[in-house]
């Protein structure tokens, strides 16, 4: 009998996973190798001088060229900020808050919204519950109506009945939208940091953004608006590589109401996709693309992840649950595709 034929086993599910943490915790695969996180640093440090170097040349070729180093810069230090929250680089937890903080300046986000967020994420991923009637996201993730619909569930009747002409549009707006990802989450960012008393995190987003144009502006040779330009164009594309590669992992999984009874684990596998492993999908998703192995162990270093996947998949499978992973097109495809049209 295949795991396609199997009754899902979540009680086994959960006890297999948590046997399997305490091999991988003897056998010491959560301990960080340092030369990975150092090659992490430098290529940050190349990416966005390369990006400003480039700019300095006056040429615009260069200049484009640099736009795409200092746009990949930003979700490449979004995943050392992300590895950081998640207690992977430090064994101090006061040490990996700091760092934590200082990462996100250099991206122009809030690291307590983002800790915020992605724990709800982690602990209820693609949940909701429904109060007085009307569904209402524990998963601040999948809570991005009404721009973006992930699953009718997500709607009230009214809701639906209000957005039954821009359903079917929203699979040509997501390409778009995802330019403004970056954009958005600094402003959430800073409306969280007046709303709960963090003067420190929005001046830091603000001198993010201030800097990184002033600079633009100073070493750019030629007209003010091409400057304005390159800068604005480093945002939105910075913007679409992190958005994309978050949507991947989730979006077109099941999404579920929190009193489904759901273990951890099997909530997990139930909401989470994998992208298949190589040497570039590892490096510009950060090691998301292992979503599952993330989500299972979420303090397992990410240059580590790759080391756990046959024997996740493994139990996963036996347990009698699908194990989702697809090639980065075939996801594109299905998340997509995932979009309600009605």
């Amino acid at each position: 009998m295949d795991a396609a034929t199997r009754t899902p086993d979540a009680t086994r599910l959960n006890a297999e996973m948590l046997l399997l943490r305490k091999r991988l915790m003897a056998a010491g695969v959560f301990a960080p190798r340092r030369r990975d996180q150092v090659l992490c640093v430098v290529q940050l440090v190349i990416l966005f001088v390369g990006g400003y170097a480039l700019l300095a040349t006056g040429s615009l070729w260069a200049a484009g060229l640099g736009a795409v180093l200092l746009s990949l810069y930003y979700p490449q230090s979004a995943w050392l900020g992300h590895d950081l929250g998640h207690g992977q680089v430090f064994s101090n937890r006061r040490l990996n808050a700091f760092a934590m903080g200082l990462m996100a300046w250099t991206q122009g986000l809030s690291s307590t919204w983002w800790k915020m967020k992605h724990g709800k994420h982690h602990a209820h991923p693609n949940a909701y519950r429904l109060v007085e009637g009307k569904p209402v996201a524990i998963d601040e993730d999948i809570a991005t109506a009404p721009l973006l619909v992930w699953d009718i569930a997500l709607l009230s009747d009214e809701a639906r009945q209000k957005l039954a002409w821009w359903l079917p549009l929203q699979k040509h707006a997501l390409a778009p939208l995802l330019l403004l990802a970056r954009l958005n989450w600094s402003a959430a960012g800073v409306l969280h940091g007046i709303r709960n008393g963090k003067p420190g995190e929005v001046a830091g987003i603000l001198a993010h953004y201030a800097a990184t144009l002033v600079l633009a502006l100073l070493i750019w040779p030629g007209e003010t608006w091409q400057a304005v330009t390159w800068f604005i164009l480093v945002q939105l594309i910075g913007g679409f590589m992190l958005g994309l590669v978050f949507i991947l992992n989730h979006s077109g999984r099941e999404v579920y109401p929190e009193d489904k009874g759901y273990g951890f684990f099997d909530a997990q596998v139930r909401t989470t996709r994998n992208v298949h492993q190589n040497w570039l999908a590892d490096w510009f998703t950060g090691g998301l693309n292992l979503q599952l192995e993330h989500h299972f162990f979420p303090n397992l270093p990410r240059h580590r992840l790759g080391e756990v996947v046959a024997e996740s998949r493994r139990i996963v499978e036996q347990c009698g649950f699908h194990y989702e992973s697809l090639g980065f097109f075939a996801a594109c495809k299905i998340t997509w595709a995932s979009l309600p049209s009605r």
